[in-house]
């Protein structure tokens, strides 16, 4: 957790496109998956949701200052220690969060971290990860509190705890 990738293509006139994301799954190794939300004048949204199998993007990394192990976050050479991780998260932000998530409950019975996810999106179609994250509350309900959140909710939607 705490790591990131770097993206590039070059556009039709040569300019460089360069972006970070945050894988949201790296246990298997030499695969990586990403989350990533095509915007109507997104540059590398557009690209990645382009590629067919077989094309190629210029990936670097992973980078970060920032890594996680049972108990205890490393910030460059300082050393934090933690009991229970409040997170908050909105759109595509989610998936820093998740790779925390992700590592602390693949080590549940190791890792007794406790953690707290508030997701805000703007809508209900907009709530990200929302079956694998509901999952992982469900599974490891005294670990893992969940709050999904919606500025525009509908008539079904409520601010839904897991």
């Amino acid at each position: 957790a705490g790591k990131h990738l770097q993206l590039t293509f070059n556009e039709r006139d040569g300019a460089q496109v360069l972006r970070s994301y945050t894988p949201t799954e790296t246990s298997v190794p030499g695969r990586f998956d990403l989350l990533f939300k095509v915007y109507p004048n997104g540059k590398m949204g557009a690209y990645l949701d382009a590629m067919r199998v077989g094309d190629r993007a210029l990936v670097r990394g992973p980078t970060g200052r920032v890594s996680y192990s049972p108990g205890r976050f490393k910030v460059g050479e300082q050393v934090v220690a933690c009991s229970h991780i409040l997170m908050l998260a909105g759109g595509t932000g989610i998936t820093p969060m998740a790779q925390i998530v992700k590592q602390v409950l693949r080590h549940a019975g190791s890792d007794r971290t406790r953690l707290t996810l508030i997701f805000a999106s703007s809508s209900p179609g907009d709530v990200l990860l929302y079956h694998e994250l509901a999952g992982f509350a469900e599974k490891h309900p005294a670990q893992f509190k969940l709050v999904f959140v919606v500025s525009r909710p509908t008539t079904e939607w409520a601010a839904k705890t897991v």
